[in-house]
This record gives structure tokens, C-alpha cells and sequence, in this order.
């Protein structure tokens, strides 16, 4: 993440500006390290074009000039649409709010375990979805089980929606809705409109923030707010800026995984199987680590969609699916987390993606889990204890793995507390590059987020 050097003002605006200004600034909350998240909106040059454009093809000279009910509907709709702003429903209320342009993972960034753990991804051809759909279409079609037809198909629907970023412009509260991805042009918000969960990086303890320029490095603790700022500033006067990184301790991550299986056992108490347990569905915020957009999938019946980067392999080949799915899942998650390498034999499996295109899909069996103990303090027995837990959760054989989420929870925590991880990791952020923000003389640091 870029910290920069410019000294040019950012006045911030109120949330109901972005109705009515097509260029402005507003802030959306704390982002992840507590500095304040700045929002900037710039569509100026489409509103520009509209209102240019449609007076030439009505051939006069202004929009004042346009036939009064033209004039209304490129105000109130097109020009409204285009800015993003809708009528919406909040809290049984009608409301105006604004819809952002950009995904929300593309607008604030991926989720902190998605920016630990995922590695970036190989480009590819553009696909439908961005999570597959598992080969159970493609049974259900050939045994024309109509029950499972259906629900493959609101399964492609769901997965074509999109999610963005709304803010109630009455109260500035921002928010996640869905948009269908026929409706890219005006971004029209369909349910379901849930109050966006922020993240914190605090959750983690002992954070350390590194500044990184070509004439120097400084770090202070996340906890340490004068000294993170003194350091932002040291960077902002900088003529070439420089970047920002965080190291975490991988015991705390580690912790807030324990939280997550301990949240996906609810589900499993109610033989509820979550499904897409993945990075980017993970959220560690300050109340606590939970996942999210789960498929919500009944035990014993099978998946429609999956990230294949994380699922059970008998959730990607359409078999039925039950609380050890998830656990496989989590045990992945456990491992990228360690460093580990999963073993095991490998091989090709083609799942349809629409119509004519399938994708090939590596199926690992895996046999167990590798982590390296050379040239690092840790003796046989850590190393034992580990690669047993999550070469247990993360097992081709399902009858091997931790019955629910909530006993490999309690497994991690007991391995956790008696085999520390002492090592950590790096995160480079995504959630906005370092700004200056000036209120009279004093110089304060917030991340922009543009849409």
C-alpha cells in the first residue's frame, strides 16, 4: 500500500452530498488499522457526456430546453442512476441511498484472512461466476432431478449477483446490498441490505505497523497511535512517499480461526452446513471472527457451488456434504495459515461452469500435512502435533476428520495453548492508499477508497 506525499486538501463532505454533488469526499467509518476510511466519488465526466449527449439527439441546445418529461426522467432517473442513488427499504423505513460502481471487494478490499492467505490469482479466462458451480448441475441434468435442478439454478442466480457498497445518505451508516449482474448500468440494490461489519486489525494483539521508504524504515506498534502517526508523517514528507506493511503474530491468527470454527459449530449443532468456508468469507472484527455468505446447505444433501481453492473434494465432485466439510476447510485455512504443504496423490477433475466451458479443478487427495521445522527453534514434537491436527481436518478420507467445527475447534485451541506458533507474518494492505487530511494546522492520515 502506497502512503503518499501530496499535499493537496481533501475537504470531506456529508453523505447526503453524494446525491447531489457529482465530485465529492465522505467517510464511511475506521478502516481496518483505526485510521479513518474516506470514500471519494467522482462522476462528473458521465453526468457531463448525459447531459451534453441528449439534447443533441433532441436537437437543442440545453437540457433546459428538452420536452418537460424527458427533462424529468434524465434528472430523476438516468442522471439519478447514473450517480448510483436509489430508493431503498432500511430498517422498514424508505430511504435514499447511494450504490457504489465497484464491487465491494474491489472498492474496500478483500477480507484480512483473504489478504493473508489467498494467494493472488493466475489470469485466467473470464468465468460466470465467482464461485463455481460444483458438478451436481451436471448429475442433476443427467438424472433430471428437477428439486435439485431448481436449486441449481438460484444458485446461479444468487452467484451472478454482486456485491456493493451502500451508504444511507441520511445517516452516512454504510452498508452491503446486492446488485444482479443485468443491472450493471444503474446498480439497482436488491435484498439482502446488511449494515457493513468493519474490520480490526487490533483483533489480532500485538500488530506492528512497518514504514518502508528509500531513505529509511520506522515501525511502531498498532496500539501505538502517536507513533504509527509520527511515522505516517515522516513518510508524508518524504518527497517519494513510501509503503505500509503489518506484521501479525500466526498464534493470533490462528486464535481468530478458533473463533470462526467456533461460530460455523452453531451451524453444525443445527445440521446446517456452511459451504463456501473460505478467506474471503471470513471477518475478524472487534466483537470477534465470523464467517459469512454462507450456502446455508442442509447435511446430507449436496452443494451447488463451491470456491475450489478451499472446498472438501466430495463437495467439488457433488456428493453429499456434512459438518466434516467444513472442518476440511477450516483445516486448510489452519494449514495456509502454518505454512504447511498438503501431501498427496493429485489428479484432474472437469466441472461445467455454463454452458459450454468446464473447469479443470485439481483434486487433492491428501494424505496429511508437511511443515518444515529446519533452522527454526521448534523440536519434533511441535511438529508432530501440528501435522497430526491438521492432517486429521484436512483428510481425503471424511471419516478421519473432526466430526464438527466445534471439536476442531476445541483441538486447535488445545494445540494452540500447548505448541505456541512463534513465527509471523506480513500483510500488505488493500483497503486504500495513505492520505494526508489537514483540519487548520494539523496533519492527520486517513486511506481513500475511489470509486
Amino acid at each position: 500500500m502506497h502512503v503518499h506525499a501530496s499535499r493537496d486538501r481533501i475537504l470531506i463532505g456529508r453523505a447526503a452530498e453524494l446525491e447531489t454533488s457529482p465530485r465529492t469526499v465522505v467517510q464511511l467509518g475506521a478502516a481496518p488499522d483505526g485510521l479513518p476510511w474516506l470514500l471519494r466519488v467522482d462522476r462528473s465526466h458521465e453526468l457531463s457526456t448525459l447531459f451534453s449527449v441528449v439534447p443533441q439527439v433532441f436537437g437543442v441546445a440545453e437540457a433546459k430546453d428538452l420536452p418537460p418529461r424527458v427533462l424529468h426522467a434524465l434528472e430523476h432517473d438516468v442522471a439519478a442512476g447514473l450517480m448510483g442513488v436509489h430508493d431503498v427499504t432500511i430498517d422498514a423505513g424508505a430511504r435514499r441511498g447511494f450504490v457504489s460502481r465497484k464491487k465491494l471487494k474491489h472498492l474496500l478490499g478483500p477480507t484480512l484472512f483473504a489478504q493473508l492467505l489467498d494467494a493472488p490469482a493466475a489470469p485466467t479466462a473470464a468465468e460466470s461466476y465467482d464461485s463455481p458451480i460444483t458438478n451436481v448441475g451436471a448429475m442433476a441434468s443427467r438424472d433430471q432431478n428437477e428439486a435439485l435442478l431448481d436449486a441449481v439454478d438460484h444458485s446461479i442466480e444468487a452467484l451472478r449477483a454482486k456485491r456493493h457498497l451502500l451508504v444511507d445518505l441520511a445517516t452516512g451508516q454504510p452498508y452491503s446490498c446486492s446488485v444482479r449482474d443485468t443491472d450493471r448500468a444503474l446498480r439497482t440494490p436488491t435484498a439482502p441490505l446488511t449494515p457493513l461489519a468493519l474490520e480490526s486489525l487490533a483483533a489480532f494483539g500485538d500488530v506492528e505497523v512497518l514504514l518502508l521508504s528509500g531513505v529509511g524504515s520506522w515501525h511502531a506498534a498498532l496500539a501505538d497511535a502517536t507513533g504509527v502517526h509520527n511515522a505516517l508523517l515522516r513518510l508524508h514528507q518524504n518527497p517519494s512517499g513510501g509503503s505500509l506493511r503489518y506484521s501479525i503474530s500466526r498464534q493470533h491468527v490462528l486464535a481468530q480461526l478458533v473463533g470462526v470454527a467456533r461460530a460455523v459449530d452453531q451451524l453444525h449443532r443445527r445440521e446446517r452446513v456452511h459451504g463456501d468456508l473460505a478467506p474471503g468469507n471470513v471477518l475478524v472484527c472487534a466483537d470477534g471472527a465470523r464467517a459469512f455468505d454462507g450456502l446455508d446447505i442442509e447435511a446430507g444433501t449436496p452443494a451447488t457451488a463451491a470456491t475450489f481453492e478451499w472446498a472438501a473434494p466430495e463437495q467439488i465432485v457433488g456428493h453429499p456434504v456434512d459438518p466434516r466439510t467444513d472442518v476440511y476447510a477450516l483445516g486448510r485455512m489452519a494449514t495456509a495459515i502454518l505454512g504447511g504443504v498438503i501431501f498427496g496423490e493429485q489428479t484432474d477433475y472437469v466441472v461445467p461452469i455454463g454452458g459450454d466451458r468446464s473447469r479443470h479443478v485439481k483434486l487433492l487427495k491428501a494424505e496429511g500435512v508437511f511443515l518444515d521445522i529446519t533452522d527454526k527453534s521448534l523440536d519434533r514434537a511441535w511438529q508432530r502435533a501440528w501435522q497430526e491436527l491438521v492432517g486429521r481436518a484436512v483428510s481425503y478420507d471424511r471419516t478421519r476428520r473432526h466430526p464438527t467445527a466445534g471439536q476442531f475447534a476445541d483441538d486447535l485451541a488445545g494445540v494452540l495453548e500447548k505448541y505456541a506458533v512463534p513465527s509471523r507474518v506480513e500483510l500488505e494492505p488493500a483497503f486504500g492508499d495513505v492520505v494526508p487530511i489537514t483540519s487548520g494546522a494539523t496533519i492527520t492520515f486517513a486511506h481513500l477508497a475511489v470509486d
